[in-house]
């Protein structure tokens, strides 16, 4: 979950610091022949095809091959992935089509799916739209000054997403935590929904609120993806599942801030307040089929799926082993 933050929040912070090196490059005149958005392209796809090649060297594909572990850290590293995969014997284990599978077609997984899904309606259309929403609210500002409003709230984002997933790791609650980061968000949305252009510091305000709670949404998902998945396989399936489905929301979002609409853009507001609506509810029915299994679990009403089976063959049994209990 951690380092799943600190990479989700990384992505909330291009956006806003995106918006800081826009407004630094408009003021310049050209670059060689190039001048307005060309020069942004230039410089920050320089920037990022360097750091593609610092991270081809610098990032490992297994706990063996990392350079900067001893022996003995190696070797815990391993000690602890076993200890958290309760129904598997082994660090890395051989790709398995079943396996696959299960991780794919399971009610969690369909769930997070959903909650992506929505997720991503509201943020890749906050990612794109923001700085004209700014603009409804000070439509009198240069686009420079623009830039540097859509900042803010964005910095607060990656922010929100490294101290909640935080403390959804610390506290192994993380569906709470989508609860409280989806109510917050929502009630942004309410806001804008609820007021008008000429109502500006008020909806800026608002935008705080939804920049905290819907970025950070992402990386509780997938993280709460990754801690109900009993393998690497699993993980693997159950991650590239939810991404799929979740990515379906980046093309809604293309359609829910539409020109015509503006300047109270109250359809784009409506249909990301839906979504957190959405969220919230999908959240609570997965807790409450999490908490049941686990109670079956519990009681031993499951026991019958390991009798007279080897412990190869247990292991295939995934998350619906009894020994495996799901994380909320």
């Amino acid at each position: 979950m951690a380092r799943l933050s600190i990479y989700l929040a990384g992505a909330a912070l291009s956006s806003a610091l995106g918006s800081l090196l826009a407004s630094a490059i408009l003021t310049m005149d050209s670059i060689g022949t190039l001048k307005g958005w060309r020069m942004i392209f230039l410089v920050e796809g320089l920037v990022t095809v360097g750091v593609g090649i610092a991270a081809y060297f610098l990032v490992t594909d297994s706990i063996q091959s990392a350079p900067w572990l001893t022996k003995e850290e190696k070797a815990l590293a391993e000690a602890r992935i076993k200890a958290e995969n309760v129904v598997s014997t082994e660090v890395v284990e051989s790709m398995r089509l079943t396996t696959l599978l299960g991780a794919i077609f399971n009610v969690p997984v369909l769930f997070n799916g959903l909650i992506l899904l929505f997720t991503q309606v509201t943020v890749q259309g906050m990612a794109v739209f923001l700085p004209s929403i700014v603009r409804t609210m000070f439509p009198h500002r240069s686009v420079v000054v623009l830039q540097l409003l859509s900042a803010p709230p964005v910095f607060l984002a990656a922010i929100s997403t490294l101290m909640l997933c935080y403390l959804a790791r610390k506290t192994g609650q993380r569906g709470v935590f989508v609860l409280v980061a989806a109510f917050t968000s929502a009630t942004g949305f309410a806001i804008w929904v609820a007021t008008d252009h000429h109502q500006a510091h008020l909806r800026y305000g608002a935008a705080f609120l939804v920049g905290f709670g819907s970025f950070v949404l992402g990386a509780l998902c997938l993280g709460w993806t990754s801690a109900n998945c009993p393998s690497d396989t699993a993980r693997a399936g159950s991650i590239s599942a939810v991404g799929v489905i979740g990515n379906v929301g980046c093309l809604i979002s293309a359609w829910t801030y539409i020109p015509k609409d503006a300047p109270n853009y109250r359809i784009g507001h409506a249909i990301n307040l839906s979504t957190m609506i959405g969220i919230i509810a999908s959240t609570l029915l997965l807790l409450t089929y999490l908490r049941h299994q686990n109670h079956r679990k519990t009681k031993g009403e499951l026991d019958g799926r390991i009798q007279g089976l080897q412990v190869a063959d247990q292991q295939l049994l995934g998350h619906r082993h009894p020994g495996f209990k799901y994380s909320y």
